[in-house]
């Protein structure tokens, strides 16, 4: 197999592990990638969207969908009222250590180590 073919085979099998623990947590697999990238000391939705390469507006709709489920909460960032930080509640970190906990099992059936 080339690298090409190896990429995608990758790509597929993070999919259906990712699909696995968005259902099992009632998620949506963009939900998943937004829980996990959000740090314990906040992110800005414009650097979230960056990070996960996403249009601010698409990223807007998940956390909303994820505000009214508890999993996260926003502030305004006290430099600059302008702009707002998304935190995950406490709700939202048992989500996150989950998520961890999945990954790691499913890394371990495709003989990858998630740290």
């Amino acid at each position: 197999m080339n690298l090409s073919e190896l990429l995608i085979n990758l790509h597929i099998n993070i999919l259906y592990f990712l699909r696995l623990i968005a259902k099992k947590n009632h998620l949506s697999i963009q939900q998943v990638l937004c829980v996990y990238s959000i740090p314990i000391d906040g992110i800005t939705q414009t650097n979230l969207a960056n990070s996960l390469a996403i249009d601010v507006s698409t990223l807007s709709r998940n956390l909303d969908k994820l505000l009214l489920l508890n999993i996260i909460y926003k502030r305004s960032v006290p430099e600059d009222e302008r702009f707002v930080k998304i935190f995950l509640t406490s709700y939202g970190k048992t989500i996150f250590k989950h998520i961890i906990h999945d990954l790691n099992v499913y890394c371990k059936h495709m003989n990858l180590n998630h740290n």
